[in-house]
């Protein structure tokens, strides 16, 4: 909210109550002709020689950087503020969903929080383990080495930034995601039972191929077959 007074001394004549009127610039400083009337936004109030006019906008995020000023003429002539007001829109950080994810028991987990930053930019990250509530990282990226079946379960990423509003106390308001981490696990004797079993497999072929060349043989030696002789 935005407030400006204006007011006339002059004992020789009538003169008219001043006019107040508002304009935002967003992105000409030096160029005045492009700004923006908004004074619809705005309420004055008459007292004598005296107005007052109070500014009340919701500026949106592209509105942010935009310069406010009012000029004041009242038929004789017109003066821009010397203060301007810059508007700096205060925008919480959002965070992007974070995929589930696989790892084998000993082996390291690596989970990155993407987010989009807010303004001010300044973002802290906080990872926590949901079934007992600890905080397990600090940092963008989280890196647990080690990973054991005790590890595994739901885990939030969570994101804030600070805002600080002119006339008002801070606030910390903050965006999350949560994801499950599985953590698979290779059980004593994997590996000798697969490799006995594909083994075995490849033995029995063996055995059928060699018995059937067997059998193959023995008719053929039986009944050879018909040569014909050209005399």
């Amino acid at each position: 909210m935005y407030q400006s007074t204006s007011s006339n001394v002059n004992h020789q004549k009538v003169v008219l109550p001043p006019i107040i009127t508002w304009y935002m610039d967003k992105d000409t400083p030096s160029d005045y002709n492009d700004d923006i009337n908004i004074t619809d936004k705005s309420v004055s109030n008459v007292a004598g020689d005296r107005t007052t006019s109070t500014l009340t906008i919701t500026p949106s995020q592209e509105q942010h950087g935009a310069i406010i000023y009012c000029k004041v003429s009242n038929g004789y002539g017109s003066i821009i503020s010397d203060r301007k007001s810059r508007i700096d829109v205060l925008v919480p950080v959002v965070i992007r969903p974070i995929d589930n994810a696989t790892v084998l028991q000993n082996k390291a987990l690596s989970v990155t929080c993407l987010y989009t930053e807010g303004n001010p930019p300044r973002t802290s990250v906080t990872w926590i383990q949901v079934k007992t509530s600890r905080v397990v990282g600090v940092e963008q990226t989280l890196t647990i080495p080690n990973m054991q079946i005790t590890d595994e379960g739901y885990y939030k990423c969570r994101v804030n930034n600070t805002l600080e509003p002119s006339g008002c106390c801070a606030q910390t308001p903050y965006d999350e995601t949560m994801f499950y981490v599985d953590v698979q696990f290779l059980g004593n004797g994997s590996y000798p039972s697969v490799w006995a079993a594909v083994g075995g497999a490849v033995g029995g072929a063996v055995m059928i191929v060699v018995f059937g060349l067997l059998i193959y043989w023995k008719k053929f030696k039986r009944n050879p077959p018909a040569v014909a002789q050209v005399r």
